[in-house]
């Protein structure tokens, strides 16, 4: 549901990271491998839904750094289908950033270092492995729900989006997403841009009267947007959570994946571009 000059509404509880990058712990695994670890040791929660885990310090430093650091701008992103998403822009899979044009490639503060940093990170995040290890972390009934298809979805949500308490869509399985801030973000967005997970009755709250409400419904709990962290959850009925207003000048960079039940993505812009490695692989 996409509203407009909804202030952020009361939050029950942040949800942070106490975790410090650490280079000489990061340097004797690899970046596969601690990641995975970072999952496989995290706590689930079940409240205000099940089942969810917040990620604390996913990369090692020096992978987020630069993840950060060659973050593809907003400029080279192409605005979401969806109506209520207007105002993010997004671009799915690092291959996709092979056919921008050449003017844009000189956009990046380093388009060659972009697309080396984000395809190591898309290796990780959609091996088998870490679905499995996701999965398995959140008790998903794979019998159930059989996994079909996956996106990977560089974003970056620009001053006046916002998405009420919603459930996601019952073709998703899972959703993970990662932030990103930049290095000069403002202290207040650090407790703004994170994500609100909500009560069945605080989105009955909010559902009741979405276009009477200049407040947002209260918060249960609400994930701080710090870097190297971000959450995942298993899609039920009750899975309500959203975002609050960004507010002018603003930018939210984030990085969301999901997985499908279905033969495709749901709002997929393109499904022509693969993983730049299987491109380098012959894997297509």
């Amino acid at each position: 549901m996409q509203t407009t000059g909804r202030r952020a509404g009361i939050v029950k509880e942040f949800v942070g990271c106490n975790d410090k990058d650490n280079d000489d712990d990061d340097e004797k695994m690899n970046a596969k491998d601690f990641v995975l670890r970072s999952i496989e040791t995290t706590q689930v929660r079940s409240k205000p839904f099940a089942s969810y885990v917040h990620l604390c310090r996913l990369f090692p430093g020096k992978l987020y750094r630069e993840m950060t650091e060659y973050f593809p701008p907003k400029e080279a992103l192409s605005p979401a289908k969806l109506t209520k998403h207007k105002l993010r822009y997004k671009i799915d899979r690092v291959g996709s950033l092979l056919g921008l044009p050449e003017a844009m490639k000189k956009t990046f503060k380093n388009f060659t270092k972009t697309v080396e940093v984000w395809s190591k990170a898309e290796e990780i995040l959609l091996s088998e492995s870490l679905r499995k290890t996701v999965f398995r972390k959140l008790e998903v009934d794979e019998l159930e729900k059989k996994t079909r298809s996956k996106d990977f979805r560089i974003q970056v949500d620009v001053g006046g989006f916002t998405l009420g308490p919603h459930p996601d869509s019952p073709k998703k399985i899972v959703t993970l997403m990662l932030y990103f801030p930049k290095e000069e973000e403002e202290e207040s967005n650090k407790k703004l841009f994170g994500t609100c997970l909500y009560t069945k009755e605080q989105y009955e709250m909010f559902a009741d009267n979405d276009e009477g409400n200049e407040v947002s419904p209260p918060c249960e709990k609400k994930f701080l947007f710090e870097p190297n962290t971000g959450y995942a959850f298993k899609v039920g009925e009750e899975s309500y959570h959203g975002v609050d207003d960004i507010p002018p000048r603003g930018e939210r960079r984030t990085l969301l994946i999901n997985w499908y039940s279905t033969s495709k993505p749901v709002g997929s812009q393109s499904g022509i571009f693969p993983n730049i490695w299987d491109i380098i692989r012959g894997d297509t």
